[in-house]
């Protein structure tokens, strides 16, 4: 209960903070919050990897470090992108506009706190955080959504072979989770 009370938080944040950028600007927010979603996704083990070379102490919480760094330098470096190349907000009829605002603040609220959800797995907390709750339960729907996207579409001809693994990455970060629970704090001790 705890767990969907927070990510319905984050969801509501989002709606309140996209709700004056228009249809145009929320549909290039959805483009941006996708690619810069999928590129953390790609780069933030490589990332934590090296970080953790030069900080091996702190394994447990440089995934969640590097997951939301590579999100937000690939989301500011896509929106500067993108502001560079849409000078100008395409106008829309006025109930086209206000009906497409309320659509798209819902979807990139959603896609946003899915991606949220996800990195929850990779987040330094308890085995069963927020008061028992499984982050792979039903209260993490958005988060699983956004894990099983990104399988279905890390699959196929482009990929040469690096698909997301679906199948046991929860259990692994589960177990992860279980080992740091064993732990005095956050640091490794060398």
């Amino acid at each position: 209960m705890v767990l969907m009370l927070f990510l319905f938080g984050v969801f509501f944040v989002c709606l309140a903070m996209l709700w004056t950028e228009g249809l145009w600007g929320n549909a290039i927010t959805y483009v941006n919050v996708i690619l810069s979603g999928m590129i953390a996704m790609s780069f933030w083990e490589s990332a934590a990897n090296a970080l953790e070379k030069q900080m091996p102490s702190f394994t447990y919480v440089l995934d969640i470090l590097a997951v939301w760094g590579v999100f937000a330098i690939s989301m500011v470096i896509l929106r500067e992108i993108t502001s560079y190349l849409s000078k100008f907000k395409v106008r829309f009829h006025r109930l086209m506009e206000n009906v497409g605002n309320i659509i798209m603040c819902i979807v990139v609220a959603a896609t946003f706190t899915g991606f949220a959800g996800w990195t929850l797995h990779l987040a330094p907390l308890a085995p069963a955080p927020f008061r028992g709750a499984s982050l792979s339960s039903g209260n993490n729907f958005l988060g699983n959504i956004w894990r099983g996207t990104m399988s279905f579409s890390s699959r196929g001809t482009m990929t040469g072979g690096n698909a997301f693994p679906s199948d046991g990455y929860a259990g692994k970060y589960l177990q992860r989770r279980q080992a740091l629970a064993t732990l005095d704090g956050f640091r490794v001790k060398q």
